[in-house]
């Protein structure tokens, strides 16, 4: 028994040495890698409709294409976040502005996206893009538009 365990033991070190060695890894480069890093912001009516969270088909469409476009130019992709808005006048702006993050989100989830890599904020009313002081009614919803948009930050290294 012993003679056999000395013979696989100078077997395996013959092995060993027969393997060729392994390539030696490429020296670090000094240059930093490119970044795929962009934001995008989808806004307005076009986008959603006053206190909905409710994707319209050119907002889907505009993910779609220009979104997942974007994270296609990703060799890795380190994150995406979404930042859902609503504007001032809207009911439960808080969670509004959550619900329609998570709506692009399960979108892009759908789209084959890794629900892990991306995070949804709520920002309320909290920065608007627009400031409408002298509308009132319809003119006010509607010059308000620009503020129920969601912003989508995308962080990666290119390819």
């Amino acid at each position: 028994m012993a003679k056999a365990l000395a013979i696989l033991a100078s077997l395996s070190c013959s092995l060993a040495l027969a393997q060729p060695a392994a390539p030696s890894a490429a020296a670090p480069s000094d240059a930093p890698a490119r970044r795929c890093d962009s934001t995008v912001t989808l806004g307005g009516d076009a986008l959603f409709a006053s206190n909905k969270a409710i994707l319209s088909d050119g907002a889907r469409s505009k993910i779609e294409q220009d979104i997942l476009s974007r994270i296609e130019g990703c060799a890795t992709l380190d994150s995406v976040s979404i930042s859902g808005h609503a504007d001032r006048l809207e009911t439960g702006a808080q969670a509004l502005s959550l619900r329609r993050a998570d709506a692009v989100k399960e979108l892009l989830v759908r789209k084959g996206l890794a629900r892990v890599k991306l995070q949804t904020l709520g920002m309320a009313a909290a920065a608007p893009a627009k400031f409408c002081s002298e509308e009132k009614g319809a003119s006010l919803v509607e010059c308000l538009a620009p503020n129920r948009r969601v912003s989508i930050d995308i962080l990666g290294v290119a390819k």
